[in-house]
């Protein structure tokens, strides 16, 4: 794998695809978890909560960011 090369995993056509999806639809995903609280959040009415935890500070953040830029 180059370091260098820009992981496509996490890109905007990935977004897209899971946007308006509910989970089970198509692969697991961080994106379609951040789908389906969103959903719910605007169907409920209610404050939803994901939790993302790992091994070292970096990647937990690294996927809040992506998180972030999602929803």
């Amino acid at each position: 794998m180059n370091p260098f090369q820009r992981i496509t995993q996490y890109g905007a056509e990935i977004i897209q695809a899971y946007s308006g999806r509910r989970r089970g639809d198509l692969e697991p995903h961080l994106f379609a978890i951040a789908e389906d609280a969103y959903t719910a959040m605007r169907k409920e009415g209610v404050g939803q909560t994901i939790i993302v935890s790992g091994e070292r500070y970096a990647a937990p953040f690294w996927l809040e960011v992506k998180l972030t830029r999602v929803l």
